[in-house]
């Protein structure tokens, strides 16, 4: 490989996405979700690639000669339905009882077109015939990948185009993200799926991963998305929801036992062997689980299930730990978003440090298979830890200036006023809810101040305010706390010295976290803590500081800037949408100017 070759990494399924590596960083990241405004868009991502060229153009960075794309093994047809991006919570339902359950205990053989001939979308791909070909060919699942190559034929430049296993590019991911670079390192991975497992165990020897163990049973993702289902919600999107449920069953410890038990009598890890067994070998997991859980209470079910996960997870690190004698771990996969199961890992006396990448799922595969690519190829010493996630688009304050005045012209009910950050930190002290816009937008789904909406974090009662106003969220889900570096100490419960950069971890708070308390997690007081260091981000730093000045809180209360089942503002006007259709009391962007409703 020529020495200054950039790569593209290109996701597609759930939550399509794009990156772009250049020596040795992440220079581009972006979701397709941002640009289409659906969220979890599940289309190939032309409209990220395309501005991931255009960073290129801008900044003297060679257009990418290789590809690389992850996932062998991936169903034509979910892509044809844009399943996750579309789908409601009938239509999983319905997928249950017409395509799953004829398949699985009346032996029939669908198709997903047979079942949802509505859904599919003719137009998702380049060419209607590449449509056409997937359901004559022979083996469908190979010439989905020949089709994936076949949409980059768009872009010239490209001239090697490679496919990643699914397992191996998250944990390439959650590897080379971290700053983690000794072989005193057990890195595991465990998703919903994969290509050949939903759960790998990997270590960094002789300047490359080495895979030890791949299991295809350990469920515990399927499991979560079945129950998120069962309770009604969406799965592949809620199922922080159901974590988030779980704390509040606290008095029913009873019943959670007895629903762990459930979930145990499926599947459990022997510590012995560090093999998965079941006592009771399920047909199926959503018709189970709702014949055995049913007349359980929906916060019992989410807290036996959250217990359930955590000891899963916290015997299979354990057993590795010990068997490959390491003391610094790290998670990466979907489950990883399970925060709570990763602040449990971490409180395992094995474990010395941790670290959880920023957006482990499967979001941020378009980053593991350049770096799975690069491992596999003998330059992985090569890549740096990424130490931001702002990687997105850029609007220039002209360009920011111009959308903002031709707003307040459409829009009577707003004016545009001149700030500073002093200025902003007095508005949220005085109890103002703000949006803020600036600079590069963040890769995945965590909000980390540059498009983020901000409050005072000191009372509960703003949690309330923000959902009547902006975020319609469900009465029992906790907002952020970003807090400043220097104040982390004063909130957080935190003896092995955990980094906490973007939001992957919980944690448990001190007494003093009472002065946060919108900020925590209202049945246990956990927080999603984001650190803010100057060296992560100097402007918002700056911004919390000024904030610390007047109230002698160092935090301030932080959630992603979008509505309600959207995804996160791309360009200034996406937020001066979420302005014009929420109650917010304004948008500041760049610290320097704001719209703001009159009077």
């Amino acid at each position: 490989m020529e020495h200054n070759t950039s790569i593209l990494g290109v996701q597609v399924g759930i939550n399509s996405s794009c990156a772009i590596y250049y020596e040795g960083n992440i220079v581009f990241a972006a979701s397709e979700e941002r640009f289409t405004r659906v969220k979890n868009e599940t289309l190939y991502p032309h409209n990220a690639i395309e501005r991931g060229i255009e960073f290129c153009e801008k900044n003297n960075i060679p257009l990418p000669k290789i590809a690389v794309i992850p996932t062998y093994n991936m169903d034509f047809e979910h892509y044809l339905l844009r399943r996750e991006a579309t789908f409601s919570v009938r239509d999983y339902i319905e997928e249950q009882y017409k395509y799953w359950y004829p398949k699985l205990y009346e032996g029939k053989r669908l198709k997903y077109i047979d079942v949802f001939p509505e859904k599919i979308h003719w137009n998702s791909l380049s060419k209607r015939e590449y449509i056409e070909e997937l359901y004559k060919a022979p083996e469908p699942k190979k010439k989905w990948q020949e089709i994936r190559a076949k949409e980059l034929e768009k872009y010239p430049f490209i001239e090697n185009i490679f496919f990643i296993n699914h397992e191996y590019g998250h944990a390439a991911y959650g590897f080379y993200a971290s700053n983690f670079r000794d072989e005193d390192v057990l890195v595991i991975t465990i998703d919903g799926f994969g290509d050949e497992a939903n759960c790998s165990v990997l270590t960094y020897e002789k300047g490359r991963l080495r895979c030890h163990k791949k299991y295809n049973n350990f469920n515990i993702g399927r499991i979560y998305r079945y129950i998120t289902l069962l309770l009604g919600m969406k799965p592949n999107e809620h199922e922080y929801k159901v974590m988030g449920l779980a704390p509040y069953a606290y008095t029913l410890t009873k019943y959670v036992k007895e629903v762990k038990e459930i979930f145990q009598n499926a599947f459990d890890f022997n510590l012995e062997t560090g093999e998965v067994f079941s006592k009771e070998l399920p047909k199926d997991l959503y018709f189970l689980f709702k014949n055995k859980l049913e007349g359980y209470r929906f916060d019992v079910i989410a807290a036996g299930l959250q217990s359930y996960t955590e000891n899963m997870i916290k015997k299979l690190a354990k057993y590795w730990l010990n068997r490959l004698n390491k003391r610094k771990i790290v998670l990466s996969g979907g489950v990883a978003l399970n925060i709570k199961a990763n602040m449990e890992v971490g409180k395992l006396d094995l474990v010395e440090n941790i670290f959880v990448p920023a957006s482990p799922g499967d979001e941020s595969l378009s980053i593991g298979a350049i770096f799975a690519f690069l491992d596999e190829n003998g330059y992985g010493k090569e890549i740096n830890p990424i130490k931001t996630m702002y990687l997105g688009t850029h609007y220039n304050d002209e360009y920011v200036r111009s959308a903002c005045e031709k707003f307040v012209v459409k829009e009577k009910k707003f004016k545009i006023i001149e700030l500073d950050r002093k200025t902003m930190a007095r508005m949220l002290a005085e109890g103002k809810v703000l949006g803020r816009f600036y600079g590069r937008m963040e890769f995945g789904p965590r909000a980390l101040g540059n498009s983020s909406i901000l409050a005072d974090p000191r009372t509960s009662d703003i949690v309330r305010i923000i959902n009547k106003k902006i975020k319609k969220r469900d009465f029992w889900m906790p907002f952020t706390p970003s807090i400043i570096d220097f104040k982390a100490d004063d909130y957080l419960v935190n003896p092995k010295r955990f980094e906490f950069p973007f939001m992957t971890i919980a944690c448990e708070t001190n007494e003093d976290a009472k002065n946060i308390i919108g900020a925590l997690h209202p049945a246990d007081l956990t927080a999603r803590p984001h650190v803010v260091t100057k060296e992560s981000n100097k402007e918002y730093w700056e911004l919390i500081n000024e904030f610390y000045k007047i109230t002698g809180v160092g935090a301030v209360l932080n959630t992603s800037l979008n509505l309600s089942g959207m995804p996160i503002c791309e360009k200034p006007e996406d937020a001066l949408f979420v302005l014009k259709e929420s109650e917010i009391d304004g948008i500041i962007f760049n610290d320097r100017y704001g719209v703001l409703r009159k009077g």
